[in-house]
């Protein structure tokens, strides 16, 4: 009864600050110690997702800035635009008080090049807004990756101290159980962040092709 309890008791265990950080369900890595190489396996392999999980959340993180940082360049882009717009407006104006006919025609002709380079820097704009938000789709989705690999090890943790212990009472198995339903959550969302992550690239993706088409159609000057 004593270890049936004991088993119980670290199988429900959570710990502030371990690898299963932000997870309901977890195991103290004081209880591993009893564990031979062979049937700490598991854990250790699991162990070698989450440092992988942990590298594509830093990945991630860096597109983020600079996606971010593009963007805010595309908006400058089009702060400039705007400007060459008003100044290509203003010498049409005044080549229409000049009268003369060739002035007029190269005037009209920078007018209409500096508001198709304005609208093909707004549309790089919505690109660049468009990537920012894939990639912090993208991170979203590493970092649900990073959850379930940790679930994963404390599942395997679990599972090899269950089998250690040799305990088959209900409460053993609802107590593993629980750590299979959260290694099962944690996937079911990494799933659903990795579909947000492939409907966010089509739609970078649309931007980029009517951004390259805007940027074909400036006429040349």
């Amino acid at each position: 009864m004593i270890r049936r309890i004991a088993v119980l008791a670290l199988l429900a265990g959570v710990v502030a600050g371990c690898p299963g950080k932000n997870l309901k369900s977890t195991v103290p890595e004081s209880e591993l110690a009893a564990l031979s190489p062979e049937e700490r396996g598991a854990i250790d392999a699991a162990r070698g997702d989450v440092d992988l999980a942990t590298q594509s959340v830093n990945s991630a993180k860096a597109e983020v800035t600079s996606a971010e940082r593009a963007y805010d360049i595309a908006k400058e882009e089009v702060r400039k635009a705007k400007a060459g717009v008003a100044i290509a407006e203003t010498n049409y104006k005044s080549s229409q008080e000049g009268g003369n006919a060739d002035e007029l025609l190269q005037a009209r002709d920078q007018k209409a090049r500096a508001q198709s380079v304005l609208h093909s820097s707004k549309v790089e704009q919505e690109h660049q807004s468009a990537v920012v938000s894939l990639t912090k789709a993208k991170l979203a989705e590493a970092e649900a990756w990073l959850t379930h690999s940790r679930s994963k090890v404390e599942l395997e943790k679990a599972r090899a101290i269950h089998r250690k212990s040799g305990d088959s009472s209900p409460e053993a198995q609802q107590k593993l159980a629980d750590f299979e339903d959260q290694a099962a959550k944690a996937n079911r969302n990494h799933a659903n962040k990795r579909i947000a992550t492939a409907k966010a690239q089509k739609t970078a993706d649309q931007a980029r092709d009517k951004s390259e088409a805007a940027r074909a159609a400036i006429p040349a000057g």
